[in-house]
């Protein structure tokens, strides 16, 4: 195993001029790149796939269009480099959806989700989510056994053809309803026996982060009214248990009337408060964002 790593570096630093160039990118910075991946393809070295774990650099606001838009076509465009510079076009390649991290929360949503996420248009790419076991504003949490095994799990599906389950149930479409005001959502990669709702988030558990004191960086399940604001909403398992229901609080100006919902979103921010998972494989939904013409 061959650990290659530096903190707080973007993406652009470990891939070439020229693989930039392909969106639109213009940088010399190609330094990390020279000295810790490419003496490796000189042969190239044999492998079996790679892994990376990275993202947090690239969710800058100051950066403009560096960010998740940006992130959707460096970072394939850096895997399809590796997997041509080691001559290796079919190799494995895992990453792991990124963790708390109390800067930018809508910045950092996107990017797990528009920008990071992009990546499994291409073959044999696999992910694991962190999103539900971070350390709140601690950009480096502590936990790394779950994410470890479930990309593990990735890979030995995709790499070994073993037959594992490894993705997460993931936002496919929703209904929305005027009385009461709800969203019923239903999923990508759901197992047979359905979800469960009843997992209390471990980004919440041991007091070790608190909603109070970090306003606005906790991400529950919400719901945008037509008059524009998002107010919390409950969560229940839909009929049949591969869907879920999120339904708006029974409050002034929410009740009768409210009309219907024109948005959803879900565990979108900084801190995900992830409270569902699959009953079969264990795994969180993810986090989404939605409305009637457009999901994140």
């Amino acid at each position: 195993m061959v650990n290659n790593n530096w903190g707080g570096t973007p993406v652009e630093s470990w891939t070439t001029p020229e693989a930039l160039a392909a969106c639109n990118v213009t940088t010399k910075d190609s330094t990390l790149y020279n000295s810790m991946i490419h003496p490796y393809t000189v042969g190239p070295m044999a492998l079996r796939g790679f892994t990376w774990y990275q993202g947090e650099a690239n969710v800058d606001e100051r950066r403009g269009d560096e960010g998740a838009a940006r992130y959707s076509c460096t970072f394939p465009g850096m895997i399809q480099q590796w997997r041509t510079a080691f001559q290796q076009p079919s190799a494995y390649f895992g990453f792991v959806q990124l963790s708390t991290w109390c800067g930018n929360g809508e910045l950092i949503a996107e990017m797990r989700t528009l920008g990071q996420m992009q990546a499994l248009k291409l073959p044999k790419v696999g992910y694991s989510t962190n999103a539900d076991h971070g350390a709140g504003c601690n950009i480096h949490p502590p936990p790394k056994q779950y994410c470890a095994t479930r990309l593990a799990n990735s890979a030995l599906a995709l790499e070994y053809g073993q037959p594992i389950q490894w993705q997460s149930p993931t936002f496919l479409s929703q209904t929305v309803s005027a009385s009461p005001p709800s969203v019923t959502v239903q999923f990508n990669n759901v197992g047979a026996a359905g979800l469960r709702d009843d997992q209390y988030p471990f980004n919440y558990l041991g007091g070790t982060f608190s909603c109070t004191q970090n306003a606005g960086k906790c991400a529950w399940a919400e719901l945008q009214l037509s008059n524009g604001t998002w107010v919390n909403a409950t969560v229940t398992v839909a009929a049949g248990g591969a869907g879920l229901t999120l339904t708006a609080p029974a409050q002034a100006g929410v009740g009768a009337g409210a009309g219907a919902p024109v948005a959803s979103r879900y565990g979108w921010g900084a801190v995900p408060m992830l409270s569902v998972y699959d009953k079969q494989t264990g795994l969180p939904v993810l986090p989404w964002w939605a409305n009637q013409t457009h999901q994140l």
